[in-house]
């Protein structure tokens, strides 16, 4: 099974190694990268194909990522260049524990 690619955002290292440390117990981890404070992690994961984000709730950045995570649940309908198709993707909270359960909420495995 090829390895989750995890995008970290700024946060402090012992914390990042918490998360990177429960999910590595069920899953193979790779990091992608880790953003600096100022730097757009949502734009790093993207462009590092990474497949989860991993970043502090922090109301009070900036960005696109923000406006994401000040919303409880939010969907967005990208409409194709000429209208003719489209695809929903559904963004919505659930709180986790940061236990051992956290490789299953995050990648269903158990």
């Amino acid at each position: 099974m090829p390895p989750i690619r995890v995008q970290l955002g700024a946060m402090p290292a012992m914390l990042a190694d918490l998360v990177v440390q429960l999910l590595g117990e069920h899953w193979a981890v790779e990091i992608a990268g880790k953003a600096q404070p100022g730097e757009d992690a949502l734009e790093q994961a993207r462009a590092a194909n990474a497949d989860l984000l991993v970043v502090l709730d922090d109301p009070h950045a900036g960005g696109c990522l923000a406006a994401v995570l000040a919303q409880p649940r939010l969907s967005i309908l990208a409409l194709s260049n000429g209208g003719e198709r489209g695809e929903l993707v559904r963004l919505e909270r659930e709180a986790v524990a940061l236990d051992r359960r956290l490789a299953t909420a995050v990648v269903g495995v158990g």
